[in-house]
């Protein structure tokens, strides 16, 4: 009889980012931790007008963001950032959603950013 092979003991660890939903978990072969999340938040501020939308378009490209260390290891977060479109403007301009734990075109979240301040 052939035993199943025993997987290794788990823990949970929060991840203190705000209004996410973690999609997907991987370990890479050097043990860096990659965490794919979705933005919870069904809205945007509309980038010309100022005023809210919750006209969903489409996901903009994914950006990856460097979080802070679990165990010792490399975290990295990625998303596809919402894009909403505005009712209000004449042209329908879209926008993209802006979350509160990074800033756009950055590459570390604010929480690694304060971490390495540290």
């Amino acid at each position: 009889m052939k035993l199943a092979k025993e997987k290794p003991p788990m823990i949970s660890i929060p991840l203190d980012i705000p209004e996410v939903r973690v999609l997907e978990t991987e370990v890479t072969a050097t043990g860096d931790f990659v965490i794919t999340v979705e933005s919870t938040v069904g809205r945007a501020t509309c980038r010309q007008c100022g005023r809210e939308t919750t006209e969903f378009h489409c996901y903009d490209r994914w950006i990856t963001l460097r979080h802070l260390p679990i165990l010792d290891q490399k975290v990295w977060t990625g998303l596809r950032p919402k894009r909403y479109r505005c009712p209000s403007c004449s042209d329908r301009p879209t926008t993209t959603q802006r979350l509160s734990w990074y800033e756009p075109g950055a590459s570390n979240t604010k929480a690694y950013e304060q971490h390495l301040l540290l």
